[in-house]
């Protein structure tokens, strides 16, 4: 499939996605269209082509969507807001425009953007994880689902989660905090990442590829957006020897 008939196929998506997300109370941003519109600095995330800075700009958002980042990927500093807003699928076009080497898929849970060069995440990705069913809070399910995808690769109980430094707005708690009911039977790892952001609007998951010359492995990391935070857990999913 070419990458413009592969680019259509996730705006036809995405306008499902979006409409789906109108129907609930979670949606609190405009909606035209059957799609999303989205503020000027996420426009300009996408400009960026730093896949970070538009996972980022989507949790603020409060778009379901994960990404993948390989180990060769660089920040690319801050991008300036541009002027006026832009719809959602607009913003993806231009972000996949600046980063042909990415790709974006479309599942029933959430928007997800991969490099089109495998990287060690894809194959943890794919894992199918143990039939399992809870309700528990959003960064507990992230843990819960680490360890299901490989128990060595989390700790044995799941971090505290408080909120400091001054600015706890009781009002407006992270999303992370979020209680999400998964049930998970047959579920890939992908879905299961993927079904909690959707239960926790604001959340965006991230696997990151990381090279150790220490180890000489390739490991995946999870790290995650909930609102304006950024959380980088301990959490490893995969870990292949090989090298650079």
């Amino acid at each position: 499939m070419s990458k413009a008939a592969d680019s259509r196929l996730v705006i036809l998506g995405l306008v499902g996605l979006m409409s789906a997300m109108a129907e609930t109370a979670a949606a609190r941003r405009q909606v035209q269209g059957g799609d999303l519109v989205v503020s000027s600095a996420t426009a300009a995330a996408a400009e960026s082509g730093d896949p970070v800075a538009f996972a980022a700009a989507l949790a603020k958002e409060r778009v379901p969507a994960g990404f993948v980042v390989s180990a060769q990927e660089q920040p690319s500093g801050a991008p300036a807001p541009t002027p006026g807003e832009r719809s959602l699928n607009g913003a993806l076009q231009t972000f996949l425009a600046r980063r042909a080497d990415y790709r974006a898929e479309q599942s029933t849970w959430a928007l997800v953007v991969k490099p089109r060069k495998e990287t060690v995440c894809d194959a943890a990705l794919k894992r199918s994880l143990a039939p399992a069913t809870f309700a528990v809070p959003a960064y507990e399910a992230f843990w819960r689902i680490a360890i299901a995808s490989n128990p060595s690769g989390a700790p044995s109980a799941p971090p505290g989660v408080v909120c400091g430094g001054g600015n706890c707005d009781q009002s407006r708690r992270p999303s992370h905090l979020t209680t999400v009911s998964l049930s998970l039977s047959g579920t890939t790892l992908e879905d299961g990442l993927s079904q909690t952001v959707y239960g926790a609007p604001g959340l965006v998951w991230l696997l990151r590829e990381q090279w150790s010359d220490q180890r000489k492995e390739w490991t995946c990391g999870l790290e995650y957006f909930s609102d304006e935070y950024h959380v980088a857990t301990s959490y490893v999913l995969a870990r292949v020897a090989g090298k650079p």
